[in-house]
């Protein structure tokens, strides 16, 4: 798990590969969703940046406002009719 200092951003990133291993993009963006260890939402679903076949992220800003502790980033997309989420945590320090 990856740790950060408030203030710092956390540049959420994916990258999405078909069953042969080769990068593809899916048949909807991939929309991504930030709660911290409450349990409230940040980031409602929102899409994420297309960087290039197969790779995408989001960067979140965090403030000195943000509790210190665990956070979720949620990942999800649909392709072929197929929902995937993936999850994912980092952690803010003081």
């Amino acid at each position: 798990m990856t740790k950060y200092q408030r203030g710092e951003t956390v540049v959420c990133s994916l990258t999405v590969r078909n069953t042969a291993g080769d990068l593809t993009d899916p048949d909807t963006s991939i929309q991504v969703r930030i709660t911290d260890g409450r349990g409230v939402v940040l980031v409602p679903f929102t899409d994420m940046t297309n960087d290039s076949t197969g790779r995408y992220h989001y960067d979140f800003g965090s403030t000195a406002a943000h509790a210190v502790g665990l956070y979720t980033i949620r990942y999800r997309t649909v392709n072929a009719g197929r929902t995937t989420i993936i999850d994912e945590y980092f952690e803010l320090e003081a």
